[in-house]
Parts: structure tokens; C-alpha cells; sequence
């Protein structure tokens, strides 16, 4: 040993020389060479050979080389453990040993050494090693993507540090950097970007700005900020990056160019085009310089800035950039290249802000001629083009066009292997939305609670992307008219977002918004001042839009006080609310003029409650139907070289025509064009336009026709297609309604029984239509004597009815035919316990009103039928001293059996009382 003695301190010494110069290539040579002489000369047991196995496995760290590394690192963790046991020189290197190990992605062996590694120091007492262990841990539990545990370690880490007098200042901002990436991947931008905050507050003071740190945290607390709707501090975080990364790096490479692209992204996002087209400008003069004019970044520049123009609705600027991007890409990329539909796209969408939905078309199928087929790597291009061609016949109010074509988007993406379902989240929304304008409001609730289910499968119960697709989960509840579902869904989504948004975020106080119009139509409106007063105080009022925000919600906070009947503080409110929408010298918009509308008619007495009344068609969106005409009518004409294609087209177009036509309650050529759609349509598109013209027929009285059509469509879901299938369901209920509206009420039971199990086995929501058909199977019911089913019925309708509008009167009135009900089968109990409640309830607007009185001579009736003798005096007794103050709310039938019982009692006084009309002594 003592011969190798001094080339082995040489060897160390250069070794570590060679590793403090960055020299990692030649260090390893070296380190190897060292190890080679213990291994030949048979010094395996000396100590110094772990710690320099240790050395040569930080150099393959440092170079990248994981999976030799950390075959080093464990070679030197044995050496260490055999000869020092649990020391600390072995916790250090099972500590990079395990960081090795998440480099490689095996996360779960990292974190068994990590808590080796931990529970060592803890023994040792090495406050400062036991701060950077759990703080690895974090990292690792983060990696793993269990981020309450990475929290809980790095919460751990902090308390560690803050009683840590040698810690270094850098590593403290490390930690707040890993917190802050934590919670953001948890969803809780709020604190994300506080700890980033932090981060960066510690980076500019101990490093100033000048450093690569500084720009990735600024550039990462700009990255949370635009996922939290902040959008001016993702511009001013991100613009304070770039700045700094002008100075210590050069400008022609593509990361560079990268950075301009997405700068200027954010501040289209924020309205600032014109600094966005700056940007843009820059990145299109360096791709010049480096790569040429005839490079695909520029094409793609170009194109960005086709769309920048087009924002700023300068169109001729940008077709004549959209156009330079489609021609330079067709120069440099062959014909059936993906990058030049994606030139046709832009210029689809350019045409479609200008209102040339001619144009728009053509370009758009220029692309899907390019992308049409199984081609690897065009599919989800494919599906973003039938999204942009729903949204065309969007803007022309062709709204079963746009469903339609955003389904075609969804079946596309969901037929790729392994997709990311973000992108199903949107589709999703954007045809649930259209469901919403047809007012198909059972289709667009079914369509929600799918997007709902793929985002807590995909971001968990905690996350605000969740808490966005509960929000329109209670919004469309809210359009169906079930207000207990939308107050659950939003008052969920709320306390979401306020945990991780914050209650000056935009996307909570929409959702502050929509809760309290929710409140509003169940009734509630002392907790929707509440809530409109606490969206108020979100609203800075910085641009005139935000005033006049805030003036649409103190106009909300004027009909609250209306319901309540307190018109001294509404018309406070109202003359606050015109004095915020004059300074904001804007127009009042259509919300504004909405409620307006409400407090007007509130004023006269006339105030809306329950379910808000539909609304009605403007001139504006006629004249816009009467366009879309127009337009399918050249759709329908035009002609295809192939001819199922063009069969295709003009059946879609014709069952669009129809669509329109119906809307517009033009009776002969809806049914022309359903006909005609119904004809040449195939598969699962003729179901629905034989459906649609069954429901036209129905709309216009003809009953024949119609239940001829549902009678095909069942007849054809029976043999060819799914009879678990919601429009199964849909037809079974229709044919149930004809048979009743005939009189057949056997026959419609029958139906009515089917329709039900149905849609109980289907899940499906709740909704008015639901409530319609359930009452006229209870009344089927009640008719033909099966009593104990009918309560079965009405106490379902009873339920949905609460639910939906609260315990309203025809939530009362629904009481008192269950309790009749519950008499005729000798549940005389049940039936006293809903006779007790209908009064307490009636009896909350006040026990001398004539609606209480009538409830008292109804319940007094029943209450005798129930053999409830005492009961039922008390009630008619209540009812009959409202009659005699003018009330007129007591019937002969109640007035007479008052004398009944009166006289069955022997209160011969209060008989004869009765008899003359007197008041009862």
C-alpha cells in the first residue's frame, strides 16, 4: 500500500482539480484510473475507497450518466455502511443516490432511501441536513404526484429552516421554489404565487435580477399567474424575465424566439395586441436572420400575427399576413403537409371574425382535405378544424350544425390511443353551450356531468379546473330549472376557488355571480345580497367595462330588496347602479337591460319568481336566423365531385334548414326540410330527424303525424339501434304523451311506466319535463284506484319540485294531494304529519292572508277525513274568521262541514254562529 501511496494522493489531487475546472471527462478518467489501482492491487478494504467510489459517481451525476451513477453511488453506500455504519458520509451519499434515482424516474426507490435518509439525522440531530432531507422528500412526492404529502414535508422543511441560524439564503428560496411548484400542481395558485413570490423577493436581493434564477422563477410565477386569470401580472413577471435574459444571454437561437412568441401570447390574452404584434415583429426579424424567410417558424409567425391583426379587426392586414404564411408553407413543405391546413385554418378563422362564412368554408375545406384520413399525426389537427367549423355555424345560430360538428371533434380525439382529455373538457363545454341555445337543457346537463367526471378524474376535487366545470355543471342545473342541484354545483365550486384562486380572482367572482342568480330565482335573496355585495367588493372598477359590472350588480342587489319588500333601499340601490353606468359612458348591455326589465315590472308588483320566464327572440337574432337561411340554402345547393359526400351535405343541410325554419316557427318548411333530412339521412342522424320532425308535427297539433314518426323511431331503435339509449327514452314519453292527450290513459301508462324506468336506469337529471310526465302518471294512477302508486309518484314530484324552486306553493299544493292519497290507502298518519307541514308552510308570508285561509279550509277537510276531528275545527275555525274579513277563502264544502263538527261537538253558540254568519264568540 505504502508503494502506491503518493500516485493515489497525486490521482486525488488532480482528480479534484480537473472537477472544480468542469474538466468532468477527464476527472472520470482519472477517478477510474483510481479505482482500478485498489482493485489490482487488492486494496478494496482501504479506507479511502468509498469516498472515492462516492467522487466518481458524482462526476457521471454531473454529467448526466444516472444509471452509472448511481451503480457508483451504491457501490460506495455499502463500502461506507460495512466500515462506518449509519454515519453521516453514508447518509450523504444515500442521499444522492436516491436524487440520482429520481433523475431516472424510479420515485418510488428514492423515497424509501429518502426516508432512511431522514430518520438518520433525525437521530443525529443535524438540523440543517434534516431541512434539505425533507425538503427532498417533497420533491420526490411531488415527482410522484401525491402533493399533499409533498406539502406536508415541505411545510415541514420551512419549520425546519426557520430555526436553522447557518442555512444559506439561496436554499431558503429553493424551498419556497418547490412549495410554490407543489401547489401549483395541486391546483392552489394562491399560494403558488406566494411562494414564488418569495422565491423571487429572496433571488433579487441577495443575487439582484442579473441571474439565471431569477428568470426561471419570474418566468414560472408568470406560467401560474396566466393559469390563475391574471393576466396583466403573467405580461409585467414575464416582460421583467425577458428583460433580464436579453442581458446575459444571446437573442438569435430558438428558446429566444420562443419566449417573444408566448410574451406576446399573454398580452393578446390581455388586450394588449398592439405590444403583442411588437413582440411578434421581433421574433419574425430574428427567425429571418438565422433561419430565412423560408423557415416554418416564420410561416408560423406569420400566421400568429394573421390572427393578431384580425383581433384588432384590421382584416386586410391580416388576410395579407395569413396569406404570406399559407404561400411561404406551401414553398417549403409538400402539398399534403399538416403545417399548410394549418395556414387554411387561420385564414378560416380570420374570414369567419370578418362574417364571410363563404370564405371561411372554402378555406376550411381545403384543410379538411389535407387532413381527412387515418394519417398519423393530422388526427387532433382534424378534430381543432371541426371545432373551428362548429364555431363558424355557431355565429351563423345553425346551432344543431355546430353540436354536431363539435361531436364529430369528440369522436376524432376519442378514437386516438392515449389522448389528452383536456381537450375533450372544452369540446365538451363548447357543445354543451349549444345544447343550452336549442334549449335542449337535458342534453347540455348530461353533457356537463361528463365534462365534470373527466376533470375530477383528471385534477382531483381540490383544483380549480375542476371547480370551473362544476360551475357550468350549476349553471346548465340552473337553466333546467333545478336550482337545489345549481346552488349545490356552484357553492362546491366556490369554495374551491376560494381556497386556490383567491376572492379577487376573475374565475371566482363569475362563479360568485352565478351562485347568487341561483339564490335569486329559489327565493333566497337575503343570501344573494350577500353575495352580489361580496362580488362588488371584487370589482376595482379600473376600466368603464368593470363599472358598468358593477353597476349590473347593484341594479341585482335593487331586485333582492324588491322581493323583500323593502322599496326604499331598492331604489337606493337603482339610483347608485345609474349613476355607475353614466360614468362609465357605456351603453347598458344586455344583462344590464335584463334587470332592468325585473326591477320595472318589480315596481308595478309583478315580481318573477321560481324558474326566470324564457326568454324571448330580438329582431337581431331573427335577422340572424333569416342569414343562416341563406347560407344552408348555397350549402344545400352546392355541389361535391363525390356523391355520398354530397348526399351527406345537403341531408345535413336539410335538417339544418329545418332547425331554422322551426325556430322561427315557420310551421310548412320546418316540416318540408325535417322531411326531407329524414329521407336521405342514415343510421343515427335519421333517429334524430325523425324525432325532430315528430316534435315539429306535436308543435303544430298534428298528433297523427307526429306519433307516426315516434312510432318509427322506436320501431327502428327496437331492431337496429340501443334501446338504453336517451333517445329511447325520448320517444317512449312522447308516444306516452299522445295516448294521454287522446285519452287512452291505459295505454299511456303503459308507456309512461317504460319512459320511467328508463330514465331512472339512465341517471339522467332531473328536470321540468320529468315533473310534467310524473304528474300525469300520478294522476293515471290516482284515476284508476292504485292509490299507493300514485303517492309514489307525487312524492317523487314533490321531491324534484322542492329541489328545483324550494317549498313553494305548488310545492304545498303537492302536499295536499299526497295527503288525500295517503287518507284513501288509511296512512292517516303520514297525511297529518303533510297537513301540519302545508300549514306551517303557508303560514310563513303570515296567518291573515287569504292564501293561509284557503290552505286552512283544504287541510280542514282532510284532517276530517283523516278522522282528525279536532284538528280540522281548529283549521276551518282559522279559515272561516278570514272569511268573514272578505277573504273569500273558505268553500261550501268547508263551511258546511264546519257546521258538522260544530254541532257533532254540541257547541250549539258557535253552530248558530256559524249558521247566521256571525263571528264565533
Amino acid at each position: 500500500m505504502s508503494f502506491h501511496l503518493a500516485e493515489i494522493k497525486q490521482l486525488r489531487k488532480n482528480f479534484i482539480e480537473l472537477y472544480k475546472d468542469g474538466d468532468f471527462k477527464k476527472a472520470l478518467f482519472l477517478g477510474k484510473y483510481l479505482l482500478e489501482i485498489f482493485k489490482k492491487n487488492g486494496y478494496e478494504e482501504c479506507p479511502g475507497i468509498a469516498e472515492d467510489t462516492h467522487n466518481v459517481a458524482v462526476i457521471f451525476d454531473e454529467l448526466g450518466m444516472y444509471d452509472k451513477a448511481a451503480e457508483y453511488y451504491h457501490q460506495a453506500a455499502a463500502l461506507k455502511k460495512a466500515r462506518y455504519g449509519e454515519s453521516s458520509s453514508f447518509v450523504d451519499t444515500l442521499n444522492n443516490l436516491a436524487v440520482c434515482y429520481n433523475n431516472l424516474g424510479r420515485h418510488e426507490e428514492a423515497l424509501k432511501l429518502l426516508i432512511q435518509v431522514l430518520a438518520v439525522r433525525e437521530n443525529k440531530q443535524e438540523q440543517v441536513d434534516i431541512m434539505y432531507a425533507l425538503c427532498n422528500l417533497g420533491n420526490t412526492c411531488a415527482a410522484m404526484e401525491r402533493y399533499d404529502q409533498a406539502e406536508k414535508y415541505l411545510n415541514q422543511a420551512l419549520e425546519k429552516m426557520r430555526s436553522c441560524k447557518t442555512i444559506q439564503v439561496m436554499d431558503v428560496a429553493d424551498i419556497h421554489g418547490s412549495m410554490a411548484r407543489c401547489c401549483e400542481k395541486k391546483g392552489n395558485y394562491k399560494k403558488a404565487i406566494f411562494c414564488y413570490e418569495l422565491a423571487l423577493d429572496i433571488i433579487e436581493k441577495k443575487q439582484g435580477k442579473q441571474s439565471l434564477c431569477y428568470i426561471i422563477h419570474a418566468m414560472s410565477l408568470a406560467f401560474v399567474c396566466e393559469k390563475a386569470e391574471f393576466k396583466g401580472l403573467a405580461v409585467e413577471y414575464f416582460e421583467n424575465a425577458m428583460v433580464v435574459r436579453r442581458k446575459l444571454f444571446p437573442h438569435g437561437n430558438l428558446d429566444y424566439v420562443n419566449n417573444l412568441s408566448y410574451l406576446a401570447d399573454l398580452c393578446c390574452k390581455d388586450g394588449q395586441m398592439d405590444k403583442a404584434l411588437k413582440l411578434r415583429e421581433t421574433a419574425l426579424e430574428v427567425v429571418e436572420q438565422v433561419f430565412g424567410q423560408e423557415h416554418l417558424l416564420y410561416a408560423d409567425i406569420l400566421g400568429m400575427m394573421a390572427l393578431d391583426f384580425s383581433a384588432k379587426r384590421d382584416f386586410s392586414k391580416a388576410l395579407e399576413y395569413g396569406q404570406r404564411a399559407l404561400e411561404t408553407k406551401q414553398r417549403s413543405t409538400p402539398k399534403e403537409d399538416i403545417q399548410i391546413a394549418k395556414a387554411y385554418m387561420i385564414l378560416g378563422d380570420i374570414s369567419v371574425e370578418m362574417k364571410n362564412c363563404w370564405q371561411s368554408l372554402t378555406y376550411y375545406e381545403g384543410a379538411i382535405d389535407i387532413l381527412d384520413g387515418d394519417v398519423d399525426g393530422k388526427q387532433i389537427a382534424f378534430a381543432d378544424l371541426w371545432y373551428k367549423i362548429g364555431k363558424l355555424f355557431d355565429t351563423q345560430g345553425a346551432y344543431e350544425a355546430a353540436a354536431f360538428t363539435y361531436e364529430i371533434a369528440l369522436k376524432i380525439r376519442r378514437s386516438l390511443f392515449a389522448i389528452n382529455q383536456e381537450g375533450d373538457i372544452y369540446l365538451l363545454k363548447a357543445l354543451a353551450k349549444m345544447r343550452q341555445k336549442q334549449e335542449k337543457y337535458l342534453e347540455a346537463v348530461l353533457t356537463c356531468m361528463e365534462m365534470e367526471r373527466i376533470a375530477k378524474r383528471l385534477y382531483g376535487e381540490e383544483h380549480p379546473k375542476y371547480a370551473l366545470a362544476l360551475k357550468q355543471l350549476g349553471i346548465m342545473y340552473q337553466k333546467s330549472g333545478d336550482l337545489t342541484a345549481a346552488a349545490k354545483c356552484l357553492k362546491e365550486a366556490l369554495m374551491i376557488q376560494k381556497v386556490a384562486l383567491d376572492e379577487d380572482n376573475p374565475n371566482y367572482i363569475k362563479t360568485l355571480d352565478a351562485f347568487a342568480g341561483v339564490c335569486y330565482d329559489r327565493g333566497d335573496f337575503s343570501l344573494a345580497i350577500q353575495l352580489h355585495k361580496e362580488r362588488n367588493d371584487g370589482n376595482f372598477e379600473e376600466t368603464a367595462e368593470e363599472q358598468r359590472e358593477a353597476a349590473c350588480t347593484l341594479l341585482a342587489i335593487g331586485n333582492c330588496f324588491l322581493n323583500l319588500r323593502e322599496p326604499g333601499k331598492a331604489k337606493a340601490y337603482l339610483s347608485e347602479a345609474e349613476g355607475k353606468l353614466l360614468r362609465s359612458h357605456l351603453l347598458p348591455n344586455e344583462k344590464y337591460r335584463h334587470l332592468k326589465e325585473i326591477y320595472l315590472a318589480g315596481e308595478k308588483g309583478c315580481l318573477p319568481c321560481g324558474k326566470p320566464e324564457r326568454r324571448r327572440m330580438r329582431n337581431g337574432e331573427r335577422q340572424c336566423l333569416e342569414e343562416t337561411i341563406s347560407f344552408l340554402m348555397q350549402f344545400y345547393k352546392r355541389k361535391n365531385k363525390n356523391l355520398e359526400e354530397e348526399n351527406i351535405r345537403k341531408t345535413f343541410a336539410a335538417f339544418l334548414l329545418g332547425e331554422t325554419y322551426h325556430r322561427l316557427g315557420q310551421k310548412e318548411e320546418a316540416i318540408y326540410w325535417y322531411t326531407i333530412a329524414e329521407k336521405g339521412a342514415e343510421a343515427e342522424y335519421y333517429v334524430r330527424a325523425c324525432i325532430r320532425l315528430g316534435e315539429a308535427y306535436w308543435a303544430y297539433g298534428e298528433d297523427e303525424k307526429a306519433f307516426q314518426k315516434f312510432t318509427n323511431v322506436k320501431e327502428y331503435i327496437g331492431e337496429y339501434g340501443d334501446k338504453d339509449s336517451l333517445e329511447y327514452c325520448r320517444v317512449l314519453g312522447c308516444i306516452g304523451d299522445y295516448f294521454y292527450k287522446k285519452g287512452s290513459k291505459e295505454t299511456a301508462l303503459g308507456f309512461y311506466l317504460l319512459w320511467k324506468h328508463l330514465y331512472m336506469e339512465l341517471e339522467l337529471p332531473i328536470c321540468v319535463w320529468y315533473d310534467d310526465r310524473l304528474e300525469k302518471v300520478g294522476k293515471i294512477l290516482a284515476d284508476f284506484g292504485r292509490y299507493k302508486e300514485a303517492v309514489e309518484m307525487y312524492y317523487l314530484l314533490s321531491v324534484s319540485i322542492r329541489n328545483r324552486e324550494g317549498e313553494t306553493a305548488k310545492y304545498g299544493r303537492l302536499l295536499f294531494r299526497i295527503a288525500a292519497l295517503q287518507i284513501q290507502v288509511g296512512n292517516h298518519k303520514e297525511a297529518e304529519i303533510m297537513l301540519d307541514h302545508v300549514l306551517i308552510l303557508t303560514g310563513k308570508n303570515g296567518i291573515t292572508t287569504e292564501g293561509f285561509g284557503k290552505a286552512c279550509d283544504k287541510a280542514g277537510r282532510l284532517y276530517s277525513l283523516a278522522g282528525l276531528d279536532e284538528k280540522a275545527l281548529e283549521a276551518l275555525k282559522l279559515a272561516y274568521e278570514e272569511n268573514l274579513r272578505g277573504k273569500k277563502c273558505m268553500t261550501k264544502e268547508g263551511l258546511q262541514l264546519f257546521c258538522e263538527l260544530l254541532w257533532k261537538k254540541g257547541d250549539n253558540t258557535a253552530y248558530f254562529s256559524v249558521k247566521n254568519g256571525r263571528e264565533i264568540e
